[in-house]
């Protein structure tokens, strides 16, 4: 955050039902140590599970939490703070199906988000999100790879380059078990 904040979000499992929570951390010393300042979503009902979030703090000052979910069909949740993390909107579900994000700023104030995709066909997704009306910008998904050999992709980290391109890196599994890093480059 501008005042040296660190914020990192992460997920605990409730023992009752195995269902997750995201809950956000702060360290104002540079990570020496941490404090939870509380849950950024969960489903007191038990029906939804939030699990491993992807935390990015928009231009607008927006902080949002892309997640992971068990119990809403693959669709990633997203919960919104406009006090830099001290209070949390109530999480809504998307449309879009997949497991983990990341999120990057970009220049115009939107954000990209982009997802694994472990449903056919395999790969990396990503939609672009408006940070000022909270919801992902009308239109396809942009798909990065559509052919990985197997469910077992995803967990993607983004990465500007000079000169505007963007880099996406993601985990990929062949069928044999075998796993390794691939990229894709987007010039927007």
């Amino acid at each position: 955050l501008a005042d040296g904040t660190v914020l990192q979000a992460s997920y605990a499992l409730r023992p009752a039902d195995g269902r997750g929570r995201a809950l956000l951390h702060a360290s104002c010393d540079g990570g020496e140590s941490w404090e939870c300042r509380g849950v950024v979503a969960e489903d007191p009902d038990g029906g939804a599970g939030f699990l491993e979030p992807g935390l990015v703090q928009a231009a607008n000052g927006k902080v949002f939490a892309f997640c992971r979910t068990t119990g809403l069909k693959g669709r990633v949740a997203v919960a919104c703070s406009r006090d830099s993390g001290a209070t949390w909107r109530p999480w809504r579900s998307t449309a879009a199906i997949g497991h983990p994000c990341d999120a990057l700023p970009l220049p115009d104030g939107r954000l990209l988000v982009v997802y694994g995709r472990r449903h056919p066909p395999f790969g990396v997704r990503a939609r672009l999100w408006d940070a000022d009306k909270e919801r992902f910008v009308k239109g396809p998904e942009i798909v990065l790879c559509d052919d990985a050999p197997s469910p077992d992709v995803g967990y993607p980290w983004t990465l500007a380059l000079p000169g505007g391109d963007i880099a996406v890196f993601y985990y990929v599994a062949a069928r044999n078990g075998l796993r390794g890093i691939a990229a894709a480059v987007l010039r927007p």
